[in-house]
């Protein structure tokens, strides 16, 4: 009797997605099902939609051959899924595999910026906020300035003291300041940035002038 020859088998390929869904968190791929006989070469097609639905499209920054993939800035808002594709095996046939959507992705967290007061510490002078660090899609900045009997005391709001800059007053007089900073961001959730205490508060300086009047006789 004339010999058969034995075909390859097929077996199914699953996928799921884990990880954060925030911006700068790292999304995987898990396959499983893979057979444990012959070499399986994986390729990773990574897509996001924004109803988790329809639309998709293919990452640009995706390679096709890393299970894994970092969430940008550009990315909030949007699901993720990875499909899957295997090759190279000489005894199996491997179906591949679409993962469910997985998202949406939210903000990321960002740390305080860095908040620095300057400006004379004296009656009627006006004192500023200076704030760097913010992070990208950064939509506003908020402000409420604080003050204290001492650096190391206990902080209260100053009323309607919520704008960049601050003109001292008789209240300040020998008080401590400081000022909190919020930032608001498409992208991010940003912790409140808080300066060093700055003071205390002193005396306006002022130069007295005389003059002599009179008839010159």
């Amino acid at each position: 009797a004339a010999s058969t020859a034995i075909g390859k088998g097929t077996v199914n390929a699953s996928v799921h997605v884990s990880g954060t869904k925030s911006v700068g968190s790292k999304l995987t791929a898990n396959v499983s099902g893979l057979p444990g006989t012959g070499t399986n070469t994986v390729a990773y097609k990574w897509q996001r939609s924004k109803d988790g639905s329809t639309g998709w499209t293919d990452s640009t920054y995706s390679d096709g051959k890393s299970n894994t993939i970092q969430m940008k800035e550009a990315d909030v808002g949007y699901y993720y899924r990875c499909v899957v594709s295997v090759s190279g095996n000489a005894y199996y046939n491997i179906n591949g595999a679409t993962s469910a959507a997985y998202g949406p992705m939210g903000k990321g967290s960002h740390g305080a910026p860095s908040v620095s007061v300057s400006g004379t510490k004296a009656y009627g002078y006006t004192l500023t906020a200076n704030v760097s660090g913010q992070p990208g899609g950064t939509t506003g900045t908020s402000y409420q300035w604080q003050r204290a009997s001492s650096a190391t005391g206990t902080w209260s709001n100053i009323a309607n003291a919520t704008s960049k800059t601050y003109k001292l007053g008789t209240g300040d007089m020998n008080q401590y300041l400081r000022v909190l900073v919020g930032t608001t961001s498409t992208y991010y959730t940003v912790s409140q940035g808080v300066s060093a205490a700055y003071g205390a508060i002193g005396k306006a300086s002022a130069t007295a002038t005389a003059t002599v009047s009179g008839t010159k006789t």
